[in-house]
């Protein structure tokens, strides 16, 4: 079973704390690391972009950096941080999404990305993301809330068969 974004943290930080890291090297090692099948480590997400498992380590890398717990020290390359290494060492089992958040600075590091991004786009400003999504990743999150929005009008659809009058809306 392909591992959630979350469930990668912890091995991720362990390999950047052993050595310079890149994502390609960080996907690779987490295929063997959860023994992933070839279908499982080629299973692609929705848009076929990316394979899921490189889209993971890829956010769970993003996440690591938000943390402060990697950082680039070469074009591609991570490593973790002293704060990393602790971490680390405070967390023997897991690091979970929740345990990021509660580092110093975690919300300012994406309201900061935010703020670029909405800077140039020149862009007003946007209401946070929802809450309860912890172990998806924002693609999943995407694909979850179309998938509900089509179950929600496909309800509405059915629930008003036979009122012609109101399919035209």
């Amino acid at each position: 079973m392909i591992p959630t974004f979350d469930q990668l943290l912890r091995p991720i930080l362990a390999i950047a704390a052993s050595r310079p890291t890149s994502r390609r090297m960080a996907t690779d090692a987490m295929v063997s690391q959860f023994k992933l099948t070839s279908e499982e480590a080629a299973q692609r997400i929705p848009s076929g972009g990316a394979t899921l498992i490189g889209n993971r380590t890829g956010w769970a890398m993003t996440f690591l950096t938000k943390a402060s717990l990697i950082a680039k020290v070469g074009k591609g390359t991570y490593s973790a941080t002293e704060l990393g290494k602790n971490f680390l060492v405070s967390h023997p089992t897991i690091i979970t999404h929740a345990d990021l958040k509660r580092i110093p600075g975690w919300f300012e590091a994406w309201e900061l990305g935010r703020q670029k991004r909405k800077e140039r786009r020149g862009e007003a400003d946007a209401s946070a993301p929802a809450e309860g999504m912890a172990n998806s990743t924002p693609e999943e999150a995407i694909e979850l809330g179309i998938k509900s929005l089509e179950s929600d009008l496909r309800s509405r659809l059915l629930g008003v068969r036979g009122t012609p009058e109101l399919l035209h809306l």
